[in-house]
């Protein structure tokens, strides 16, 4: 066990210099988003509403849809478009996944209902 945790810390130590220098020597992937730049005014971009209303399958009321919670955003940019698929929760915290579009990755509509949610089985 000794040898095992001794071995574990010379690895991690041993790695720990060449961080860096690894970084400096790692090719850019076409895939990477890069020169992000954090816009602190607009931060929150999403933030709960109380005025998103939704039919619940389940429960067969009105529901406001994400009232309580909007978080674990995801982002898909094509054809120029930012669209943000998000989690919200009403205040039973009943998940729905919600989308806004975008043209310029800062200012985001959201779009009235959820795109998907919990629904009976017919």
């Amino acid at each position: 066990m000794k040898l095992t945790i001794t071995l574990l810390l010379v690895v991690i130590l041993d790695g720990c210099g060449s961080v860096s220098e690894y970084r400096l020597e790692t090719k850019t992937k076409d895939w990477a988003v890069l020169h992000f730049l954090k816009v602190d005014s607009l931060n929150s971009i999403l933030e709960p509403e109380f005025h998103q209303v939704f039919q619940s399958p389940i429960s067969n009321k009105q529901v406001h849809w994400e009232e309580r919670n909007v978080l674990n955003p995801s982002v898909i940019v094509k054809n120029g478009k930012a669209y943000l698929i998000y989690r919200a929760q009403d205040k039973d915290l009943t998940s729905k996944l919600g989308l806004t579009i975008n043209d310029d990755g800062l200012h985001f509509k959201k779009q009235p209902l959820p795109i998907f949610y919990p629904a009976t089985i017919r």
